[in-house]
């Protein structure tokens, strides 16, 4: 289930991308700038940073487990406190996403567990269409359920 993001200002931007590891850099840099914009900071925003950093392991995994030739939907849901950073695809192999129990010296398998430290809330979820959806709730202070 998605997070709530209800609030009085509420506002929505989205692009596809090529599932390409050659669409990486450009998917970074239009996040980033994205949150830039909506923060209102030129430069170095911890909020651009963390979405940056999240909206990449997504992607990553897009690209890695998607569809060969596909695409990728990238969505930005901002409110007053917080981003929900989504990334959507059609997957090529099967099976839920998952944090993975991983070797110190495994190159990769650690994404979601970053996701997971970094993030209000996460998780993912299939749509109809049957793409998978990964999703990330970011704020922009301090985590209002962690009293």
């Amino acid at each position: 289930m998605t997070p709530s993001t209800a609030t009085d200002s509420v506002t929505s931007v989205e692009k596809s991308f090529a599932a390409v590891s050659a669409s990486s850099a450009a998917v970074r840099r239009w996040v980033k700038d994205e949150v830039r914009a909506k923060v209102g900071h030129e430069s170095g925003h911890p909020a651009a940073e963390t979405a940056e950093l999240v909206v990449s392991e997504y992607f990553s995994n897009a690209v890695r487990h998607g569809v060969e030739g596909g695409t990728a939907e990238i969505r930005l849901t901002f409110t007053d406190v917080s981003v929900l950073v989504e990334v959507s695809n059609e997957t090529a192999t099967g099976g839920d996403p998952a944090p993975a129990d991983i070797d110190e010296l495994a190159e990769n398998g650690r994404g979601l567990g970053i996701v997971e430290a970094v993030a209000w809330d996460s998780g993912w979820e299939r749509g109809e269409d049957g793409k998978r959806r990964a999703w990330a709730l970011l704020g922009f202070g301090e985590d209002p359920g962690a009293a």
